[in-house]
């Protein structure tokens, strides 16, 4: 069970050439969660979970800076306050009764987060069809606490908060007088104190999740994607992405052989699939007063990525 409110005040003004966006952010969540497992071969009911309640407030900031009539400077800023309240109630222990919800808590902790995520940006477009743009943002990811603890011995929290730094150059360009359009981008992201998910063998449970801060890592890429009036009927569309990343720190045993070592850094990051590419074709035909009629077909190909560590 899960209930949240947020409010949101921003103020937004132009001064010049310079355009500013500022505001306040509050958001407070509870939650409740109850688990209940019947694993062979014991075939007995074994319950667990936690409540979890969540405070944050927001303060940001942003500035648009006309340097001149082609050139636009981006300054923005964020300052973010967490805290988190979580009561857990491990699953082994069978601490809790499913029909009413009461647990026995073997875990309790508070713990206060706080981030600063800044923002530079730069734009450039020469004519009214051609933007070239480059930025640096840093972001994060809260940290918190596992509700679905399953070790009596691993504490179910809290693990902090994942950062990571993006830079990113592209370009937004039309062609032929707008009936081709063209975007193309290229990235870099650091991300450190990576959060994953584990999950490892357990006699009593069947598997153990923890969740916990694993690895830093260096994720770079590119994307292309074009779209082209071939005739005022036939439209089609094309898109290509490649993703590389490797691990570039390792400080959990992610393989479970119980040391970190390179077989650790080796592994491929979850989720991250290499290759990315697909195409589209759309016909669309005029039918008078009925209206118009649309044909479309396409193809898209991902490739294959590890589930987990």
């Amino acid at each position: 069970e899960q209930d949240q409110w947020s409010n949101e005040l921003r103020y937004s003004g132009n001064f010049g050439p310079v355009s500013v966006t500022s505001g306040v952010y509050y958001f407070t969540q509870d939650i409740d969660y109850l688990e209940r497992r019947i694993i062979p071969p014991l075939a007995a009911d074994i319950t667990g979970g936690g409540t979890l309640e969540t405070n944050t407030w927001g303060f940001f900031t942003q500035a648009d800076i006309s340097l001149t009539d082609q050139v636009v400077l981006t300054l923005g800023a964020r300052h973010t306050t967490e805290k988190k309240e979580a009561e857990v109630a491990t699953i082994p222990l069978n601490g809790c009764n499913f029909d009413s919800g009461a647990c026995v808590f073997d875990f309790m902790d508070s713990k206060d987060w706080e981030s600063f995520t800044p923002k530079i940006g730069l734009q450039w477009m020469p004519d009214e069809s051609t933007q070239y743009y480059l930025t640096w943002s840093k972001g994060f990811r809260s940290g918190g606490y596992n509700m679905r603890n399953t070790s009596p011995l691993v504490a179910p929290g809290p693990f902090d908060q994942e950062t990571q730094r993006s830079y990113e150059i592209g370009m937004k360009k039309d062609f032929m007088d707008g009936r081709v359009r063209v975007n193309a981008s290229a990235f870099h992201n650091d991300i450190d104190d990576m959060q994953r998910e584990l999950n490892l063998p357990d006699p009593l449970v069947g598997v153990t999740q923890i969740i916990t801060n694993t690895a830093s890592a260096t994720i770079t890429g590119f994307e292309l994607e074009a779209t082209a009036l071939v005739t005022d009927n036939l439209t089609t569309q094309v898109f290509a992405g490649y993703t590389d990343g490797d691990y570039d720190k390792v400080r959990f045993d992610l393989d479970g052989d119980n040391v970190v070592t390179d077989s650790d850094k080796g592994l491929d990051l979850p989720r991250l699939s290499p290759w990315e590419y697909g195409a589209t074709l759309i016909y669309d035909h005029s039918m008078g007063s009925l209206g118009m009629l649309t044909a479309m077909a396409s193809f898209s190909h991902r490739d294959a990525a590890a589930y987990t560590d």
